[in-house]
């Protein structure tokens, strides 16, 4: 897991899954992580702040309403993620070859690299 140093827990969003039974944050985290398990998914963003995809489609995941998770959203902000083994590895090996990319250039924005979101942000 990621963040930056500005990172701030959406408080709307935590209740949604308090709610549904977490008792932490940890907890929410460690389901969100969980998904990877089912969707192999690269990077899982948990607060986009901007994307690029208009017709959302979602991952059938059990979840709180209102929240899901959205694929191809490309999104720009990475104040808060997720990254997967295999994620990780992809970055690294991008960042030796090409160095430091910006979250809108390089790897991130190809199909082989994939990216899901959490909407509404929890960060």
């Amino acid at each position: 897991m990621v963040f930056e140093d500005d990172a701030r827990v959406n408080p709307v969003v935590r209740q949604f899954f308090t709610k549904s039974g977490d008792k932490s944050l940890k907890e929410t985290l460690g389901r969100l992580a969980d998904s990877h398990d089912k969707f192999e998914w690269n990077l899982l963003n948990l607060g986009s702040c901007l994307g690029t995809c208009h017709d959302r489609e979602y991952l059938n995941i059990s979840l709180p309403q209102p929240v899901k998770i959205a694929v191809k959203t490309n999104p720009y902000c990475t104040v808060a993620y997720i990254v997967s083994r295999k994620g990780a590895e992809l970055l690294l090996k991008e960042v030796k070859s090409k160095g430091l990319q910006a979250a809108d250039r390089g790897l991130r924005r190809t199909e082989k690299f994939k990216q899901v979101t959490l909407e509404p942000r929890l960060f």
